[in-house]
């Protein structure tokens, strides 16, 4: 955030006197004495603009299936529930230059089972840590023509009840590019990236109740117009 309010002034003179009205006035202490500002009205408005962040608690309880091992019957009587937290940013630290990222921490608990079974075990196929940084760079050469990158990161998923099977954490990488343009006075973006490029061999759970592969080294091509 720091690098953020002081590497560039994106708010114009022009923009900062119609905010001005709207920006509550500075009144000194109660108590007495002299207090000085922080940070100036310019710099503030400037980090609320451009490096926004978001955070939340969350905690969410869903139903779960299984058959009941006396009855053989089938039922959703099965329960989890999903405590955590959430730190995300959208920020621009320098001109043509963006980043986004994300952090969860999740708490998965299995809190009603059949049977009582497992009852109280981490829940299989969401890992409890995950991570994401997104970067964006306009390549100042070339006018429309901006690369980008990013790298997600997740810990290990138990993929089996009784938490004594697990698909190990990982981190993949994915760049690209995208080129903005006019074809025929319509806009056009052309895009082309490669998902992760390390082509990093993984294992997870993203339908949470099948083991897979993941994603392999993928280039993918794509165009957008806009008419």
């Amino acid at each position: 955030m720091r690098l953020a309010l002081m590497a560039r002034q994106p708010v114009s003179k022009e923009l900062r006197r119609q905010l001005q009205p709207l920006i509550p006035a500075f009144t000194p202490s109660v108590k007495g004495g002299a207090r000085k500002l922080t940070v100036s009205d310019e710099a503030a408005l400037n980090g609320i603009l451009f490096v926004l962040q978001t955070g939340s608690l969350f905690e969410i309880t869903r139903p779960s299936s299984y058959t009941d091992l006396v009855t053989n019957l089938f039922s959703f009587g099965a329960e989890r529930r999903n405590r955590g937290i959430e730190w995300g940013l959208w920020g621009s630290p320098l001109r043509g230059v963006r980043m986004m990222g994300r952090i969860v921490y999740t708490a998965h608990k299995l809190t009603q089972t059949a049977g009582g079974v497992n009852q109280g075990k981490v829940a299989t196929g969401v890992p409890q840590l995950q991570g994401t940084l997104g970067v964006e760079w306009d390549v100042p050469a070339i006018a429309g023509l901006t690369v980008t990158g990013n790298a997600t990161a997740v810990s290990k998923q138990y993929i089996d009840a009784d938490n004594s099977l697990w698909a190990a954490g990982c981190v993949t990488y994915d760049h690209g590019a995208r080129y903005a343009t006019m074809v025929a006075g319509n806009p056009v973006t052309f895009r082309a990236t490669v998902l992760n490029v390390s082509n990093k061999a993984y294992w997870g759970m993203p339908l949470l109740s099948s083991l897979a592969l993941g994603v392999p080294r993928t280039p993918a091509l794509s165009a957008t117009i806009d008419f």
